[in-house]
């Protein structure tokens, strides 16, 4: 997994540096110099606000549950589990370690704060495709010039709807879940035996059971209580909103830069946030801002350093705060299992070296 996810690193970082020597990396470097960088500290307050409405969005939810972590507690668990997100392909990683996190610090089942996350992604991805969907409407007139352009990004929100709708309707309907479970474990058994088959049905049953508890219980304590459901509703828009807006920001800190509209942002920022997922570290994220903006008629060269400043005042600045929340927090990461462990635990490595002693 170690050697996989070092490959991609090296692939993404490969990708970046392929972008700024393909386009001009004396254009990029000027326009860098040239950057308005009283404007970019503020993208970059913005992104750590950004942080704190998500905890608080966060909060809403487990609270639901009757958990009362502290706020302090899980703004450094979101920062963590940003930090592993934008380091590993997918952005998933971070979930469950944020769950783990939860179950550590009030032994909050992890299966019910996953389902937590859960619902969050699935706000985010219906907030994300309304914001691009709105965004397509305010550019409709100057797509529809160029017919390519419009069949291009159309074409990219297609994935977004089906998953989108795959998703709402496997949350629905949690009983499918077990269903498959039980499916996946018959058809398993045509092929193998063993006990370590049967723990591992037991363990993914007793998951898919805690998560869909845990659905169920936000949708009656958030979505059917009308103050929680509409708080949580308004800061997952305003979580995008700031995204959408970072974004423009940093196109008005670059010099002679025509801005496009803010629908196109809206686009930039919705494709960017949903496909960028693919390689860790941004190297997806910024190609995927810079494609769209040089469509909408932005300098190539100022296009690859908007998306460049976008990666470089989120995603590689959550690297270092989450390693920062670790510290905070207290933990270390074991090094055997990789796993993230409180300071004072015992380490797997200890463990070992504790059994090879006489006595």
């Amino acid at each position: 997994m170690r050697k996989r996810l070092l490959l991609l690193v090296v692939i993404s970082v490969i990708l970046i540096l392929s972008m700024i020597l393909i386009t001009d990396p004396e254009a990029i470097w000027e326009d860098l110099v040239d950057t308005d960088f009283s404007i970019i500290l503020c993208v970059v307050g913005l992104y750590l606000l950004n942080g704190v409405v998500k905890a608080a969005r966060w909060q809403v939810l487990l609270r639901s549950f009757g958990s009362e972590v502290p706020f302090k507690r899980l703004y450094m668990f979101l920062l963590i589990g940003l930090m592993v997100n934008n380091t590993t392909p997918g952005r998933v990683g971070g979930e469950p370690v944020r769950a783990y996190l939860l179950r550590l610090e009030d032994e909050t089942p992890m299966g019910q704060g996953l389902s937590t996350i859960f619902v969050e992604r699935i706000m985010d991805l219906v907030v994300l495709l309304s914001m691009a969907l709105t965004g397509i409407i305010i550019v409709l007139p100057q797509l529809l010039r160029v017919s390519d352009e419009i069949q291009w990004i159309l074409f990219a929100f297609l994935p977004m709807i089906v998953l989108i709708v795959a998703l709402v309707f496997l949350a629905s309907r949690p009983t499918l879940l077990k269903k498959a479970t039980r499916f996946l474990f018959s058809f398993f058994r045509r092929f193998w035996k063993g006990r370590w088959l049967q723990k591992a049905e037991d363990g993914l049953t007793s998951f898919v059971d805690s998560f869909s508890d845990g659905f169920k219980l936000i949708r009656k304590k958030v979505f059917r209580v009308p103050r929680r459901g509409v708080a949580f509703t308004v800061l997952t828009v305003a979580i995008w909103i700031n995204e959408a807006a970072r974004i423009y920001l940093i196109l008005i800190s670059l010099p002679e830069v025509e801005v496009p509209s803010f629908g196109a942002v809206l686009i930039a920022s919705s494709v960017a946030t949903v496909f960028g997922a693919l390689l860790p570290i941004g190297a997806m994220h910024a190609t995927l801002i810079t494609t769209v903006f040089a469509i909408f008629r932005v300098d190539v060269a100022s296009a690859t350093t908007a998306g460049i400043l976008t990666v470089g005042t989120s995603i590689w600045l959550s690297i270092p705060l989450g390693i920062a929340a670790m510290f905070i927090v207290g933990l270390k990461r074991d090094k055997v299992t990789g796993k993230l462990v409180k300071k004072g635990m015992i380490s797997t490595e200890e463990k070992e070296e504790a059994k090879d002693e006489p006595g």
